[in-house]
């Protein structure tokens, strides 16, 4: 199965194509694997670049309703992956704006 669904990358090649699917597929993050090599695939894929940044602010500003602890370790994961990953796209200000965001209300509490 494939990044939150319970399809499979022929079922989502078969609906979309080729492009959609192989992104999905990047977008898996399969057991055990290596951040580093997460990133990287992604990183040569555009349409999953996309994806993973737009999902990464979209999380990154919900996290206030997590805890404190998850906040901080979302916060340093997106430092440390992300904001590079971010670099020279359309999310590359929204990115650091939602970060700074979620690091202002962690100071105020």
């Amino acid at each position: 199965m494939l990044e939150d669904t319970d399809s499979t990358y022929e079922e989502i090649e078969n609906l979309s194509n080729t492009k959609i699917a192989e992104a999905v597929r990047l977008l898996t993050k399969e057991q055990g694997y290596v951040m580093q090599n997460y990133i990287e695939r992604i990183r040569n894929n555009d349409i999953a670049k996309m994806v993973k940044l737009a999902d990464r602010i979209h999380n990154l500003s919900e996290a206030k309703l997590a805890s404190i602890d998850f906040q901080i370790k979302y916060i340093k994961e997106t430092e440390d992956w992300f904001i590079d990953l971010a670099k020279g796209t359309i999310f590359e200000n929204d990115l650091k704006n939602v970060l700074e965001d979620l690091k202002l209300q962690i100071k105020h509490n």
